[in-house]
């Protein structure tokens, strides 16, 4: 059996050492690279957060960002006002010439702010869905659950925008349809207006109570 030598135990021992130190090193630099990761996706959590706080405050006061002010033209606020004053009194009556001028202000004027809130609303969605992937990758590298409720507040409400926009287009419907009814000579008092009134009550109340858990979770994120 040979015999070892003590600069072969010295070599050993500092081959040993060596790898100990490179895997040490590797180790620590991964650990950084890891640390400055999360730092930069929780970075972007907070700054998609924050859009998504602005969004929806924009579209809880009926505003829109400057790129849809830049793709919808809205009727003027003459025109506003007059079609407002002509639908509130629908109900009660309106002769022929009354409703050939609520038909022509209907056109311009009845689905601009739905479609507005539609395409906000589409903005909104989108930053969801990237909060949501963000957080899928910083949940790869650790444990990571500081943003979890947060999440599902979130995600509540887009579930509530959304329904509230769909409800808007469906209330702009139901109205163009009595409109044209009572156009082609339908009766306000006849049953089918009763019918379609009773619709566009129901409509109406479902959209407050929507409206107002919008606004509640909108409240709950900016307190959190």
């Amino acid at each position: 059996m040979k015999k070892i030598l003590p600069e072969h135990i010295y070599i050993l021992w500092g081959f040993v050492v060596g790898v100990f130190v490179v895997a040490l090193f590797s180790h620590l630099a991964f650990q950084a690279k890891v640390a400055t990761l999360q730092g930069a996706l929780e970075a972007s959590l907070e700054s998609v957060d924050q859009n998504i706080q602005e969004l929806s405050g924009l579209i809880g006061r009926g505003g829109v960002n400057d790129k849809v002010a830049s793709i919808i033209i809205d009727c003027t606020s003459g025109e506003r006002a007059q079609f407002e004053d002509r639908l509130t009194k629908l109900e009660s009556g309106l002769n022929k010439s009354q409703l050939t001028e609520l038909s022509h202000l209907f056109s311009r004027c009845a689905a601009t702010q739905s479609t507005e809130r539609a395409i906000m609303t589409l903005q909104l969605e989108e930053k969801v869905y990237l909060i949501e992937r963000l957080m899928v990758q910083r949940k790869a590298l650790s444990s990571y659950s500081e943003r979890d409720e947060r999440l599902k507040q979130i995600q509540t409400l887009l579930m509530l925008e959304q329904s509230i926009t769909q409800m808007s287009f469906e209330l702009v419907s139901l109205q163009e349809t009595i409109i044209e009814a009572l156009f082609s000579g339908l009766s306000v008092d006849a049953v089918e207006s009763n019918v379609l009134r009773e619709k566009g009550a129901l409509i109406r109340n479902e959209l407050i109570e929507q409206s107002e858990k919008a606004s509640q979770m909108r409240n709950q994120l900016r307190q959190t």
